[in-house]
């Protein structure tokens, strides 16, 4: 940073300038963003919810049922003994 009153090179941290002893000014500091751990992104919650809705739906709906077959005579007829 230059100080603005010698035009001197000062490195970042310093209050003061080191030529002409005046006070340097203080850049505002962002607020640091957090990490946030364990949380998930919207798109995330997002396709939880979709996949979620469809699974529901498909547990609720009508079961499926089997076209029945035809059933076939059997191949040999067992006659009663007498």
């Amino acid at each position: 940073m230059e100080c603005p009153n010698c035009g001197a090179y000062n490195p970042e941290g310093r209050t003061l300038c080191w030529k002409c002893d005046e006070p340097l000014p203080s850049k505002p500091e962002r607020p640091k963003r957090r990490e946030q751990v364990g949380r998930m992104s919207p798109w995330t919650w997002a396709i939880l919810i979709i996949l979620g809705a469809i699974w529901i739906f498909g547990q609720c709906g009508a079961p499926r049922r089997l076209q029945p077959s035809p059933q076939e005579p059997p191949a040999v007829l067992v006659q009663p003994t007498r």
